[in-house]
């Protein structure tokens, strides 16, 4: 003969009881990672959208551009946008008081028109 559901469900209560607790506080930790993840990533967005400022498009090649394309590309917006040369190198820097080294230094080298993004 098969035990009824209820009579199983009593005898076995303090088991489902954990169960049902175990998975009441999973389901909060999951929601709570989601809102947390979501408003880091939101945080992080509207921080690198701070720090672009006004710019919107970046050429990047593995060689050098001449200063002139700079020049092109202005004229050929009409001047409706900034545009600044900018050269990036990765480096190392020297304290010449201790002699202390860092790798990795992001160089940059920049004119005037760089500024005016800003």
């Amino acid at each position: 003969m098969r035990p009824s559901l209820g009579r199983s469900l009593k005898h076995y209560r303090r088991a489902n009881l954990a169960v049902v607790l175990c998975c009441a506080v999973a389901a909060a930790v999951l929601s709570g990672a989601l809102v947390v993840g979501d408003s880091v990533r939101g945080s992080l967005h509207d921080l690198t959208l701070e720090r672009l400022g006004s710019i919107d498009l970046a050429v990047r090649a593995p060689t050098f551009f001449t200063i002139e394309l700079a020049t092109r590309v202005w004229s050929e917006l009409a001047g409706e946008a900034h545009v600044a040369p900018l050269i990036l190198l990765t480096g190392s820097a020297r304290d010449p008081e201790s002699g202390a080294v860092a790798s990795g230094v992001t160089v940059s080298g920049v004119d005037r028109r760089f500024f005016d993004l800003f």
